[in-house]
């Protein structure tokens, strides 16, 4: 079996910051190697955003842009695609570039999806699970 590693670096359209820097991680401690070990041909690319200049949604746009194709290319080669992502914005991206008949996803995220703002460390937003929280109103919850 073909794997094709597809890394986006990025955070909020920032390359290799923050969140960003965990492909990176996985690409430097030798997940390429560990899959080839397993019997797998494996074929790496890193999505990078063109120009100097950063706006977040702009450059993640860009960003997933690219990764649809890198997505479809290795989906329509029979190659399957492993994403090594930023955040959770790069699912458009993944899911673009892959017949949605086919589509199976599986979702390894990092930050703590069931905190409450009473157990959070981190008072990372998105680790909160909002769906188990009322509307913040008056600066009380």
């Amino acid at each position: 079996m073909r794997v094709h590693v597809i890394a986006v670096p990025y955070d909020s359209g920032n390359y290799n910051l923050r969140m960003g820097a965990g492909p990176e991680r996985f690409l430097h401690s030798g997940v390429d190697s560990r899959l080839r070990d397993c019997g797998y041909d494996v074929y790496i690319d890193c999505i990078e955003a063109s120009g100097s200049f950063r706006a977040e949604i702009k450059t993640s746009f860009e960003l997933y842009r690219k990764l649809a194709e890198q997505v479809s290319l290795a989906y329509h080669s029979d190659i399957f695609p492993l994403v090594l992502s930023e955040n959770c914005g790069s699912c458009l991206g993944t899911v673009a570039g892959i017949d949605p008949i086919q589509l199976g996803i599986i979702w390894f995220d990092s930050h703590g999806d069931l905190n409450i703002p009473e157990t959070t460390e981190s008072d990372f937003w998105t680790g909160w699970d909002w769906q188990q929280r009322p509307v913040f109103a008056g600066g009380r919850w």
